[in-house]
């Protein structure tokens, strides 16, 4: 599974959602996307692994947990990015205006 994909998105559920919501929004998502039934979708079958993975890793409490470290790490690390590109781009808009 490729490191960058939202496992909660992935699945459609909320980051608070419970095991049982988990299971539900599980066999929706991989009935949809079975290989079986999508045979015409050359990605149904890393789709449906991926959809798999993802399920495992929510319904294990300590996976979980670290992931959502990760994740929220990963989100404050992006909002603090996009607050300093917002500050450079303040400061070279002043600078060009400046000249």
């Amino acid at each position: 599974m490729d490191p960058e994909v939202d496992v909660y998105a992935l699945l459609g559920v909320s980051v608070e959602a419970s095991e049982k919501e988990l299971t539900k929004a599980y066999r929706v998502k991989a009935l949809q996307h079975h290989p079986d039934k999508n045979r015409d979708n050359p990605d149904a079958a890393k789709l449906f692994h991926d959809i798999k993975a993802a399920y495992d890793m929510l319904s294990d409490p300590q996976l979980r947990s670290d992931y959502d470290d990760k994740r929220r790490a990963s989100i404050a690390k992006r909002q603090r990015s996009d607050a300093l590109s917002g500050q450079r781009k303040r400061m070279k808009s002043q600078l060009e205006k400046d000249e």
